[in-house]
């Protein structure tokens, strides 16, 4: 039988690592973020329930995207200046740019 055991606690019972974390998650520093209810889910099975469980690999992705504007001759020649910025480190996408996440399963034999 499955069981499932819920933790509550406040962003102030954090670590100050976590705590930076954790509002980095929420989306930076604006805002009070002092008294955010926040739950982790443990589930737990006994043991009879074990022999029923399986293994999965879970890879997850997620989409950062930003659009630029630069000046050039033609299409390629705009790609080819981007990608350049982007390589020297111009373009560093982060939590602004997030534009979605996908997740796929893949049983383990």
């Amino acid at each position: 039988m499955k069981q499932q055991n819920v933790f509550e606690f406040y962003i102030d019972d954090l670590t100050d690592e976590a705590k930076s974390r954790f509002i980095e998650f929420l989306g930076g520093e604006n805002g009070n973020h002092d008294v955010i209810p926040f739950c982790i889910y443990e589930t737990s099975y006994e043991e009879e329930d074990q022999d029923l469980l399986k293994l999965f690999k879970v890879t997850v992705t997620e989409k950062l995207q930003r659009v630029v504007t630069v000046e050039a001759e033609s299409g390629e020649d705009a790609e080819q200046i981007v990608s350049s910025i982007w390589k020297n480190g111009g373009y560093i996408l982060g939590a602004d740019d997030f534009t979605g996440v996908e997740f796929e399963v893949i049983p383990v034999d």
